[in-house]
């Protein structure tokens, strides 16, 4: 929990009322009362707690689906004897049930925030097709033996899951970064490729967001990545019970699409938000490990040594933590935005829709004000894009202004009137790539108000 606490992803998105801390509690929860039933046949309130925990968590970020899915199919996979199927499909029901809430909720009353489309429709829609086959596949006939005699194997699968970690992180941490650029590397698996006929695959490989793993390493230290790491593949091999199995195989799934793809600008306060769900727990629960694995060690041959050690490790990691954890915590983004809404509030007339070309900017107007705000995106300026089909409709007939920092030239058809000048004077934490931001950057400018009259002319 210290470590939790201290880690500077966590501390960084506390400061944010985003979604990813609740979905990190949701997902923990889920989790930890997965790990209660699967080893305890006959209980039928965990499952349906699990499940519904599971399904809040995609409520709260749509991409939590990365990880409720998967744990239904290894559940439906690795826990369907006879006597446990009640509890399974008692998680499956509930889960699906608030997935399909949430799904609604999506489609109807926020489809505008961001559209269920690219791979989550898909994954929704696949996914009863696939939990239906693996039902069918492994809880009759030859598939239910096959399984039995791939858990009986648990050696040969925590082996699996170590050797694969690991040349994941090698991959990702050493061998990727180096593909982008000409050397040593990059030579040897040009040569691999070419001799395997496929010398295309040098640029898969290495996709478009190479250097990700440098994000982790700037949240976690390179002291704390490498035991977290560490610590991971010793939980592959200490940890008992499937429940635990099952948050170690999804999580390392959700780990390695994240590193592999950003799914967002490389910049560290948005990708490391990303981690607080998933990530950062599994790494985190790692460190803890690599303690207990000290103090396992230690007290076989230096018992009186044992327990200051492993104390002493954790602190170490917390020591490491707590300057960017404390640079985070006491940096407060955008001071006197507040104060500059509620001016801009004043200025506008009443009744108004507001065009803004700032990006960000007129979220807070539509959600915190109440008032009809656009965010205009495309070439050309903010008063041309009035001109396009909808934007004028949208208006009502009732008054139509631009909010923008850029210079307006008289456009054909648009006159523009200012209302008023807004200065906004910030600051944000300095954006890094191989460290935690600890000092602040200027942010704002001069925004203009202007009544815009469209005509048909």
């Amino acid at each position: 929990a210290l470590l939790l606490a201290l880690n500077p992803a966590q501390v960084w998105q506390a400061g944010f009322s985003t979604a990813e801390v609740l979905a990190q509690i949701l997902l923990l929860a889920g989790f930890s009362t997965l790990a209660r039933f699967t080893d305890r046949p006959g209980w039928l309130v965990t499952p349906l707690l699990s499940g519904a925990f599971f399904g809040l968590a995609f409520f709260a970020r749509y991409d939590s689906i990365m990880v409720g899915v998967p744990v239904t199919f290894l559940l439906i996979l690795f826990r369907g004897e006879r006597e446990h199927r009640r509890q399974v499909l008692g998680f499956v029901l509930t889960f699906s049930l608030v997935v399909l809430h949430a799904w609604l909720h999506m489609r109807i009353l926020a489809p505008r925030y961001h559209p269920m489309s690219g791979l989550v429709n898909p994954a929704l829609a696949l996914s009863p097709v696939i939990a239906v086959a693996l039902m069918a596949g492994t809880w009759t006939g030859p598939g239910q033996g096959l399984v039995r005699r791939l858990v009986e194997r648990q050696a040969w699968l925590r082996l699996a899951y170590a050797v694969s970690f690991v040349a994941f992180i090698f991959f990702a941490w050493y061998v990727r970064p180096h593909l982008t650029v000409d050397g040593r590397v990059s030579n040897v698996v040009k040569a691999i490729l070419a001799a395997l006929g496929q010398p295309g695959w040098l640029n898969v490989l290495a996709g478009e967001d190479a250097l990700t793993f440098y994000l982790l390493r700037a949240v976690f230290g390179t002291p704390g990545l490498v035991l977290a790491c560490a610590g991971v593949v010793v939980l592959a091999w200490r940890l008992s019970g499937r429940g635990a199995a099952i948050w170690l195989a999804a999580s390392f799934g959700v780990m390695a699409i994240l590193v592999t793809n950003a799914f967002n600008d490389l910049f560290l306060m948005w990708v490391s938000r990303r981690y607080v769900p998933v990530v950062v727990p599994l790494l985190t629960l790692g460190i803890v490990a690599c303690a207990r694995e000290l103090h396992r060690g230690l007290s076989a041959v230096m018992a009186p040594l044992a327990r200051p050690a492993a104390a002493g490790l954790i602190a170490l990691v917390a020591v490491l933590f707590a300057p960017k954890a404390w640079a985070v915590a006491s940096s407060r983004d955008w001071p006197g935005l507040v104060a500059w809404y509620d001016n801009l509030y004043r200025a506008i007339p009443a009744g108004a829709t507001v065009c803004c070309d700032a990006p960000g900017f007129a979220a807070p107007l539509r959600f915190l004000y109440g008032i009809r705000a656009f965010e205009i995106t495309g070439d050309g300026t903010c008063a041309e894009a009035l001109r396009r089909p909808g934007v004028v409709n949208a208006a009502a007939g009732g008054p139509l202004v631009v909010l923008t920092m850029r210079d307006q030239p008289a456009c054909r058809g648009v006159a523009l009137e200012p209302l008023a000048r807004l200065d906004l004077r910030s600051s944000v934490l300095q954006a890094g790539w191989t460290r935690v931001p600890t000092s602040t950057m200027g942010r704002g400018g001069r925004f203009v108000l202007y009544r815009a009259t469209v005509r048909d002319d």
